[in-house]
Order: C-alpha cells, then structure tokens, then sequence
C-alpha cells in the first residue's frame, strides 16, 4: 500500500470481479479485495485501515446484509461508508435493507464513473 491514496476494501465472492475491480479502481485507490466479508471483518479487528468499501450484497456465507450489521460492532465509524452492489438480484429482505438501512447501492454492470464518484462521495461524508 503507497500511503498516498485512500484504501478501499472491495468484498465480493467472484474472484473475476474482485480482480476487474482491483484493476479498474487501482488508479485512484490502494485496493484491497476480499472473497468474502468474514475475512474483510476479521482485518478490520485486526486494525487494517479502509476509508471506503465496496461490498456485494448477496454472497453466499454471509451477505452485505450481515456484513453492515457486523461492521456496526467492529467499526461503527465505516457503517457509512460502504457502497453496496449488486447484480440485480434482490430479494425482499435486500430490498428492505436498502430502503431502510440509509445504505447505498449500485448495481453491476457499473457505470465506472458513477461508481468512482460514488466512492468519493462517501469517503468525503
């Protein structure tokens, strides 16, 4: 990690998308990238630094749902600066979340801009 550029935790269980991400999003973020949000959980107790994350919303073990819940009790400070994504596959419960959790989301294919803007904003807030 350089230092010099913010640190984003990118957790998705697709190995392929974490790597485009890691890829895409390197230019501007020293970039992180987790296959799954128990591991992404366990550095951050351990005293990792992300100023922004990016989380899929559905993965198999435990989903961006728990995640958010989880990262309430290990880093309240970042509860607020996650960005959720998703391929469009949204159950009621996700649904629900979304609407009433204050999270944001984006969905996959990404707009590459409007995600880096996104991530900006939230790491600015």
């Amino acid at each position: 990690m350089s230092g010099d550029r913010p640190c984003l935790f990118v957790i998705d269980d697709e190995p392929m998308m974490g790597a485009t991400l890691e890829l895409t999003l390197s230019d501007e973020y020293d970039v992180r990238v987790f296959q799954s949000a128990e591991r992404a959980l366990e550095a951050l107790a351990a005293g990792e630094h992300a100023e922004v994350i990016l989380c899929d919303l559905m993965m198999p073990q435990l989903s961006g749902m728990a995640f958010h819940e989880k990262l309430g009790s290990v880093r309240p400070d970042l509860v607020g600066k996650v960005l959720y994504m998703s391929g469009g596959a949204y159950t009621p419960e996700s649904r629900e979340f979304l609407a009433t959790s204050g999270a944001r989301s984006i969905s996959k294919p990404f707009d590459f801009d409007l995600l880096l803007a996104t991530l900006r904003e939230l790491r600015e807030s």
